[in-house]
């Protein structure tokens, strides 16, 4: 009677254990099939603007309107486009409607009306090494797929940089949600603080009169600033396959001995820049040698406050400064060599011979990095 009595508790344990084996590998190999969409439910939306140097939500003096793009957690695909104008960013009165389910909400924003009219557009690589990219689409782009990129005009042969097609493109924002629900009988709401995902870099420059006895034009210098860093991922990280940028000077005023000149750029990364520097040309004007080629986030870097300790340790701290300012002081030459002592920021850059030596290689001949 025990053995019978143990025989029939072994068979039931074994017939639980095959149901519950049975439905493990059930979940592992189906395809997951998201439940069926529930009526939409009103979804409020929170904006702010704090990551800045006052550390105030300041949203409403510098956003001008944003694109909200919705992706399901589960297919991770998209599933819906929402403007937000600028109206509503002021007045706060922002509503989703999204079925019962969970999300990831990505929003991109300049500071005009219109991201396209801003220089910039929402797409789809098609083939991403090569540059060719189409629209986005519902129920058809990936999270994974998604891009913001800078309108840019396409380079010549003997170029190895793009430059803006809007070269006074606007301030870019971003923001985003990550693992969002959204259920019935449940008050939800979406919070996002923005962070600014672009940079004005004011080049100083004194004594430039040394560099040049005969100008050919009104400056004696060419500035701008080449950097890949023009198309971003949905996480806000660049793009492996991100063109070089060239950004030119938006204006420059010269006084006498003095030049200042501002550029505007997108998001400077910290980690980033150790493979892809963003770099900062000067140039003689007369002749195009490279009188300086300047790591720009090298040298912020080295920025100290009053004690002596980094100005900038995190990415954070880089992302709350809306200008960065560099300054380069060209020294007269020596009476024997002739060359031009070049300071940037206090420290020693090193030197130029003008009409003679060059310091660096011509751009054109500089790969920053291959492909």
């Amino acid at each position: 009677m025990k053995r019978e009595k143990f025989i029939l508790i072994f068979a039931t344990a074994l017939v639980a254990q095959g149901v519950l084996t049975g439905g493990c590998f059930h979940d592992r190999t189906s395809p997951v099939i998201p439940p069926p969409p529930t009526d939409p439910i009103p979804v409020p939306v929170d904006i702010q603007f704090t990551t800045n140097t006052t550390g105030e939500d300041i949203i409403k003096e510098v956003m001008g309107g944003f694109e909200l793009f919705v992706f399901d957690e589960v297919t991770r695909l998209l599933v819906a486009i929402e403007t937000v104008a600028h109206d509503q960013v002021r007045s706060g009165d922002i509503v989703l409607k999204l079925p019962a389910g969970r999300y990831t909400l990505v929003a991109w924003g300049g500071s005009g009306n219109e991201m396209e009219n801003g220089g910039y557009h929402i797409a789809e690589p098609i083939n991403e090494y090569t540059q060719e990219y189409g629209k986005v689409a519902i129920g058809k782009t990936t999270l994974e797929s998604f891009r913001l990129r800078l309108t840019t005009n396409p380079s010549s042969s003997d170029e190895n940089f793009v430059t803006p097609a809007n070269s006074a493109f606007d301030e870019l924002f971003y923001a985003l949600a990550e693992r969002v629900r959204i259920e019935p009988d449940v008050a939800p709401k979406v919070s996002f603080d923005f962070i600014r995902n672009s940079n004005l870099l004011r080049v100083k420059m004194a004594g430039i009169n040394w560099l040049a006895t005969t100008r050919s034009t009104s400056s004696p210098v060419n500035v701008y600033v080449t950097g890949r860093n023009g198309s971003f991922t949905y996480d806000n990280n660049i793009s492996p396959y991100a063109e070089i940028l060239r950004y030119d000077a938006l204006q420059g005023t010269v006084d006498g001995n003095y030049l200042v000149m501002d550029i505007r750029l997108l998001r400077l990364d910290m980690v980033l820049h150790k493979k892809d520097p963003v770099w900062l040309w000067v140039e003689d004007a007369r002749n195009d040698n490279i009188i300086a080629r300047i790591d720009v986030m090298n040298t912020i870097l080295k920025e100290t406050d009053s004690y002596g300790h980094p100005l900038y340790r995190t990415q954070s701290d880089i992302d709350r400064e809306e200008m960065f300012e560099i300054e380069i002081e060209f020294r007269e030459p020596d009476p024997v060599t002739g060359n031009i002592t070049i300071i940037i920021n206090d420290w020693v850059f090193g030197e130029y011979a003008p009409g003679g030596l060059k310091p660096w290689k011509p751009k054109y001949q500089i790969k920053d990095k291959e492909q």
